[in-house]
């Protein structure tokens, strides 16, 4: 086997199979001896032209080649001499086509090409109306002491297709700990959505949204968008809206927002713990079902 040139390596057992095994093997090492998500990056099976060799498990101190040889064994499993060897693996899984031809010399792996996104630009006029919104969050967080204990936070959600604020709220942490500012302005879009249903008996088991071309796509007294290119009109509350925050959220808030299918989130304030960059970078989780864009806003 080759060497995974410029990678770190780990250590891995490999047996060799009859090709014919290996639909059946690979099913049941699946469950005697699930990769790591870590590994997750690697095949389980290597093929050429004089054997097939199977990926079984990672070396560590706490098995032996004579235990995992008894567990096959016991299991039924076909091995083509009944012995282990060790391979070198890459750690990591990689991120360009060319470590990818580098890497798979010492073993097959999995690729996928990342996205290209296209640069982001905003015009003077989007600049501006960021900043008006910030300053409705900033100002809504001091607008007045509050009670003892609060905090001076804020969230606003916004339309962007009419610029019309569906919710502000400011933090009450202080009454429930549960209680940000986002926490909150999701809330109250939640309740105008509930709102818009009662009062067009909309039963409350309805997913679908109507279109913007509708009566019905109304939150309140605020256009509400309903359907949106990226997700389809797929009745997550904050579908195709942006949220403003005086202050990047920490990773309960963070994951709010992408449970409710936000578009795109401006913050000021960053926080050692906060989620969208600075301790997490949840808005771009590869594991997560939705991604949104986040962007810091830094002004003089």
């Amino acid at each position: 086997m080759g060497k995974c040139n410029n990678s770190e390596e780990v250590d891995v057992f490999v047996a060799q199979i009859d090709p014919k095994e290996a639909s059946a093997s690979l099913k049941m090492l699946g469950s005697l001896f699930p990769l790591p998500e870590s590994l997750g990056h690697l095949k389980r099976i290597r093929k050429d032209a004089q054997q097939t060799s199977l990926l079984i498990t990672q070396t560590s101190d706490q098995i032996t080649q004579d235990s995992i040889l008894s567990i096959l064994e016991n299991n039924n499993f076909k091995l083509k001499d009944n012995t282990l060897s060790i391979a070198k693996v890459s750690k990591y899984p990689p991120v360009t086509r060319e470590q990818l031809n580098e890497w798979k010399a010492c073993w097959p792996m999995s690729f996928h090409e990342p996205r290209k996104e296209a640069p982001i630009e905003f015009t003077d006029s989007d600049l501006t109306e960021i900043e008006g919104f910030l300053d409705l969050v900033n100002t809504t967080a001091n607008d007045a002491p509050g009670s003892k204990g609060q905090l001076s936070i804020a969230a606003a959600i916004i339309d962007p297709k009419t610029s019309q604020v569906i919710s502000v709220c400011r933090d009450n942490r202080h009454r429930h700990p549960l209680q940000h500012a986002v926490m909150q302005a999701i809330a109250a879009v939640a309740e105008k959505e509930r709102e818009r249903r009662e009062s067009k008996s909309d039963p409350v088991t309805t997913r679908k949204r109507k279109s913007l071309d509708s009566d019905e796509s109304v939150i309140g007294n605020a256009p509400y968008l309903g359907d949106s290119e990226d997700e389809g009109g797929d009745g997550y509350l904050c579908t195709g809206l942006d949220a403003y925050l005086s202050r990047e959220p920490c990773a309960m808030c963070s994951m709010a927002l992408l449970h409710s299918r936000i578009r795109r989130v401006f913050y000021e304030e960053p926080r050692k713990d906060g989620g969208l960059g600075s301790a997490y970078k949840i808005h771009v989780h590869p594991n997560l079902n939705h991604k949104f864009a986040a962007f810091r806003i830094e002004r003089k």
